[in-house]
């Protein structure tokens, strides 16, 4: 028979190993109606809105444009409004929003275009020839952000793949007022599940 002596302090280094090691906590799945918003600038203010009732002062998110060429950004959140955004009046969506008030932090929003708001990202945005680009829900599938226009409002859509083609995965529609020419696809203009 033979025997093998392991000094003690072995022992207890691999207790302590074993107490300490914890498994890791899965991912947080991404929610798109509450992870994605619409941020607009005007002169005299700045609004969000979005599914998220739980949103903090301080909180930071990043916005992409949706006027051609796009452009990225990051803003701050300053406080939760109590009533909705003054533009949010006419638009026809599919979730209850939440209205926010933001500061820019960098970047340039165009005044009176909606952009792209996005609380959680996995990191940075790709930019490339058809535009902003992330894997937001880290499944290893790009979605990718597209705006169009109907007759008096903006389509901003979200895509996992290709835009048109994918999977369409975010819908918001934002009322101007006034005609524009249009050039929306049906799907990115038709509420979502038809």
């Amino acid at each position: 028979m033979i025997r093998a002596y392991y000094p003690a302090s072995w022992g207890l280094a691999v207790l302590m190993l074993g107490c300490t090691s914890t498994p890791p906590k899965p991912p947080k799945t991404f929610d798109f109606p509450n992870s994605i918003g619409v941020a607009l600038h005007r002169d005299d203010s700045n609004c969000l809105e979005i599914g998220s009732a739980s949103l903090a002062a301080g909180q930071r998110f990043q916005f992409v444009t949706g006027v051609k060429p796009p452009e990225s950004g990051e803003a701050e959140i300053t406080r939760k409004l109590e009533k909705p955004c003054a533009f949010a009046e006419n638009n026809q969506n599919e979730t209850v929003m939440h209205s926010y008030q933001f500061k820019i932090v960098s970047g340039e929003l165009p005044n009176a275009a909606p952009a792209f708001a996005l609380t959680r990202t996995p990191g940075r945005l790709s930019d490339g020839a058809t535009g902003y680009s992330a894997d937001l829900d880290g499944d290893g599938q790009t979605e990718f952000f597209r705006a169009c226009t109907s007759m008096e409002g903006v389509h901003l859509t979200v895509w996992s793949g290709a835009p048109l083609t994918g999977k369409r995965r975010w819908h918001y529609y934002h009322y101007l007022g006034y005609d524009v020419e249009p050039d929306c696809s049906p799907a990115e203009s038709q509420p979502t599940g038809q």
